[in-house]
């Protein structure tokens, strides 16, 4: 893979792979929006492979996104009767 185009803000990172040649940072941010997933462009990169045949993106996700989207995956169901509520543990590097 060659080297991100763009320097992605600090963040847990998610990479797709396989991505057609012509994907774009916009097509990445539409996709995501589609599933609920709202993002900005600076925090979307996407590069072609070496060979030029594919594509890839890297998103840079903050903590409180990922427990959001954590949080709506899991919405009112409960545990054995109890909620489950996603939190970041105070010793959280």
């Amino acid at each position: 893979m060659s080297e991100m185009r763009k320097q992605l803000p600090s963040g847990d990172w998610i990479s797709f792979q396989k991505l057609s040649a012509e994907t774009t940072d916009v097509d990445v941010q539409a996709f995501l929006a589609e599933k609920g997933i709202e993002l900005p462009l600076e925090r979307i990169s996407v590069d072609c492979t070496t060979d030029g045949r594919k594509a890839y993106a890297i998103i840079s996700l903050q903590r409180s996104h990922i427990v959001d989207l954590v949080w709506r995956a899991i919405g009112d169901d409960k545990l054995r009767g109890h909620a489950v509520v996603p939190v970041i543990p105070q010793n959280a590097r």
